[in-house]
């Protein structure tokens, strides 16, 4: 799910680029760069994340064409490349910045939460256990309120809404849900998504659902996702 949010993220910031008289693809990306390489803090950031990642065959194809001297600034690499290189996480910070420079408020406003989603792709891509530490009280941030919203949709009041959320792990997975259906736009993806997560959270999870008849943590949480899913997804469950 998180991949297909990254993916249709770049197509929504490719879309938005269109629709904009005085971008051309160049300009935005430019303007990101030149930040980056003067950044008084954290110099050369992203230059160096690039740097690193030509060396590979696949994207030595990509910047086959531009002067790769890593003494001078990189330019005029137009967004449908640049957007191939980042990651996950320099892609939020990117969006962050296009949608601050051209006052896409809307777009603003899905920074907070993709940020907490980018937090659960690193934790899945190094193989973390992603279900420790579940019983920690650890995020005393107020959610947003489009989350508050999508949560209040689920019958989900905000006594409950506040102690699951207070937990990271269950705050990041709960965005990830919400963001998915908003920023992805195939049927298709969705349809294979629904079945998955059918699969998983009423096939195989429950499997042997009376080894945790004592466990209320586990029942408690499961009982919120399974709001969620119900409400959101469209889960045919018999």
């Amino acid at each position: 799910m998180i991949i297909d949010i990254e993916h249709y993220l770049k197509i929504r910031i490719l879309n938005l680029i269109e629709l904009i008289n005085e971008e051309d693809g160049y300009r935005i990306v430019n303007m990101y760069l030149a930040q980056d390489f003067n950044d008084k803090k954290f110099p050369k950031k992203i230059h160096n994340s690039i740097f690193k990642k030509v060396g590979s065959e696949y994207y030595q194809k990509i910047f086959s064409k531009y002067d790769m001297d890593k003494d001078k600034k990189l330019e005029n690499i137009p967004v449908w490349e640049f957007l191939e290189i980042i990651t996950f996480g320099e892609l939020v910070n990117f969006y962050d910045f296009f949608a601050k420079e051209y006052q896409l408020k809307k777009e603003i406003k899905n920074v907070f939460i993709l940020r907490e989603i980018v937090k659960l792709r690193n934790a899945v891509a190094h193989n973390s256990c992603v279900l420790c530490d579940l019983d920690k009280k650890d995020n005393k941030y107020a959610p947003d309120y489009k989350i508050v919203n999508y949560l209040n949709a689920c019958g989900i009041g905000k006594d409950a809404r506040n102690h699951k959320l207070s937990n990271s792990r269950i705050r990041q997975m709960t965005y990830t849900l919400y963001m998915f259906n908003e920023i992805v736009t195939s049927v298709g993806v969705k349809r294979n998504v629904v079945k998955d997560i059918k699969e998983l959270f009423y096939e195989r999870i429950i499997l042997h659902k009376e080894y945790y008849n004592n466990n209320e943590l586990l029942q408690s949480i499961y009982a919120y996702f399974d709001k969620i899913i119900k409400n959101h997804y469209n889960v045919n469950v018999d």
